[in-house]
């Protein structure tokens, strides 16, 4: 196997959990912060923008992919493929077999993962109900303006 295909998919799934993990014990402690009035770290337009478009990227990958394998055996091979990173002997030769578009739709969704994680936007990831409320919320509040 190339040194590529091995940082493509057993590494960097493994490093994008790691910083998954990070970001969340880091959104804890942002919070934690700023019920101490302290300034919270803000995230640039850049970064913003970029985690807006691979969430639409992704979805719109994830959707083809649903369009195009037509449900056959492919979702199986994916799942056994994440069921076997979660027991940490992760099969390459199942993802050598599925197409092209799920192995990038499966970038696309880990890089957003990556770097939804580095934003404060990571808690509506956890529970989306709360970008809900806060929509909600900042509509209500313009029209009262």
């Amino acid at each position: 196997m190339e040194i590529f295909q091995i940082l493509l998919w057993i590494v960097y799934p493994y490093v994008v959990l790691a910083v998954l993990g990070m970001g969340i014990v880091w959104q804890m402690d942002v919070e934690d912060a700023q019920a101490q009035n302290i300034r919270s770290v803000k995230h640039s337009k850049l970064l913003s923008r970029t985690v807006l478009g691979l969430m639409i990227l992704s979805v719109l990958t994830g959707l083809a992919v649903i369009y195009y394998t037509r449900i056959n055996h492919e979702p199986k091979l994916i799942f056994e493929w994440v069921v076997s990173l979660i027991r940490f002997r992760p099969n390459t030769e199942i993802i050598r077999n599925i197409s092209f578009l799920s192995r990038a739709h499966f970038m696309v969704l880990l890089t957003f993962i990556l770097l939804i994680s580095l934003t404060n936007y990571l808690p509506y990831l956890l529970r989306p109900h709360r970008l809900f409320q806060k929509l909600v919320r900042e509509r209500k509040n313009a029209h009262h303006i």
